[in-house]
């Protein structure tokens, strides 16, 4: 008898040798941790006061120095835009009386979303078929048309002492007056000026803040904008002309540089040229999950409470066509990645999730695995804060290709255990790699803390069920090598 210890230091990836170490191939409602994978948890309603008023949902943002803590979480629909009330939970209207156009069904490469940003503690908020849009500080409770005839473009971004405006007719750019989001008209005394992108070809998609500077995107191509002041008042430097974004929303600010889901590749930007980012799942994502149809949906954000980049997108499989119905995410410190399916088609996403108190004091709840709330295909806010999801992990296989060997007994390692022995290991093997894969009878984890088997075969895998929190790390098999043949 042997014992092969197993770590499960790799993540999911199905782009590699299935007989890698330490590989999972496939794997639902499981995220990386710092030490292995812990089980998500189930979406728990919010909104007990009812869905939003109007549906479907087209934007969601969090303002974490709103000063009325129940108005800290903001969303719209196509006509209207409301706050989240956390006290009754319910949604409240603030279009100042207004219905608008809103995004929704855009032609082309645009997103239907509304955008938003922050200018010092004014929101404001657009769309490329409505005029833009200001809910002023503190109140938050009458958006009205921002003043000075801004363009009507797709996305906004604020960076230093200006608000930008991109993708009015695709590849120009407008900023504000400097410090003066109602100053539109060119001028070099306010400061207020624009231009185009024109040595590339294509649409304005994204653009973020980076410090005080700004990355914008399309979608092949990488931009660095710097504030010079007058005359030039900003520059544009082009970074990589292979290597841009699909979506604002998919590039999430994390930290000192973003990180980028591009159409062929994900990217990293620290304001020099984009680096690709390695990832053991690109070919799987690209050419068999993402439907490349709807990419332009994409919604990516960056869980700070668990420190993971999450995508939400929608897969071939999606039911309708385009919705967001799975999810992938990356760990930084790890450089590990998960998958798995969302129960409920995903709306709108907003990050971090942190419960704000009547008295506006922000906190993030303790149960709430992934710091982001989510409103789902019933218009309703949940967040990740119910008890641990069904989840599992199937790893690599392990064997010997020229003789079969006896698998008896798999121990898996937890950091966190599963109470009450809440877990099931179901044996998989087959004789050849690539082979049919045949599955065995399902096992129950013992008060001993293992999963007996008994199993020959020239390549082994087992799937890891669990339904109670834990965090698992690896596996402990005890096997026997046997005859050739």
């Amino acid at each position: 008898m042997a014992t092969l210890s197993v770590t499960f230091d790799r993540g999911f990836a199905p782009d590699l040798d299935p007989a890698t170490a330490g590989i999972f191939v496939d794997c639902d409602q499981m995220f990386p941790s710092a030490a292995g994978y812990r089980p998500l948890r189930l979406l728990q309603l919010e909104s007990s006061g009812g869905p939003l008023p109007t549906a479907p949902c087209y934007g969601a943002f969090f303002e974490q120095d709103a000063i009325d803590a129940g108005r800290a979480i903001f969303l719209a629909s196509a006509a209207k835009l409301y706050t989240y009330n956390i006290v009754n939970g319910t949604f409240n209207d603030v279009s100042g009386g207004q219905t608008f156009n809103g995004p929704a069904n855009p032609a082309g490469y645009r997103s239907p979303r509304w955008r938003w940003t922050m200018f010092g503690g004014d929101l404001i908020v657009l769309n490329p078929a409505d005029p833009p849009q200001v809910l002023r500080a503190p109140a938050y409770n009458a958006a009205v048309a921002l003043a000075g005839n801004p363009p009507r473009g797709s996305i906004v971004e604020a960076v230093g002492d200006f608000v930008f405006i991109f993708d009015a007719a695709g590849n120009d750019w407008n900023c504000c007056g400097i410090g003066n989001d109602s100053a539109w008209t060119p001028d070099i005394g306010t400061q207020a000026a624009n231009g185009t992108l024109g040595d590339t070809p294509g649409p304005i998609v994204a653009a973020h803040a980076l410090g005080a500077n700004l990355l914008v995107y399309k979608q092949r191509a990488t931009y660095l904008a710097t504030y010079l002041g007058p005359p030039v008042i900003w520059s544009f430097a082009l970074l990589a002309d292979d290597a841009g974004a699909i979506c604002d929303e998919a590039v999430v600010p994390y930290g000192g540089l973003h990180v980028v889901m591009g159409f062929e590749n994900f990217y990293t930007c620290d304001g020099s040229p984009p680096r690709v980012l390695n990832s053991p799942l690109r070919r799987w994502f690209y050419e068999t999950s993402l439907d490349r149809n709807y990419a332009t949906r994409v919604w990516g954000v960056w869980d700070k409470l668990h420190n993971l980049i999450v995508w939400f997108y929608p897969s071939v499989r999606a039911d309708p066509p385009g919705a967001l119905d799975r999810y992938i995410c990356w760990h930084p410190e790890t450089n590990r990645w998960m998958t798995g399916k969302i129960a409920n088609n995903v709306e709108a996403v907003v990050t971090p999730f942190a419960p704000i108190t009547p008295q506006g004091a922000i906190s993030y709840a303790a149960s709430a695995v992934f710091g982001m709330a989510l409103i789902l295909g019933d218009h309703n806010l949940y967040s990740f804060s119910g008890p641990p999801a069904v989840a599992y992990v199937t790893t690599g296989d392990i064997g010997d290709p020229m003789r079969y060997t006896l698998m008896r007994t798999v121990r898996p390692k937890f950091k966190i255990y599963p109470a009450n022995n809440a877990a099931v290991a179901i044996p998989l093997y087959r004789y050849n790699l690539g082979d049919t894969q045949f599955a065995g009878p399902e096992s129950q984890l013992t008060r001993y803390g293992a999963f007996p088997m008994r199993q020959a075969a020239r390549y082994h895998a087992v799937q890891i069920r669990t339904a109670a929190d834990c965090e698992i790390v690896g596996m402990d098999v005890d096997w026997e090598p046997q005859g050739t043949r």
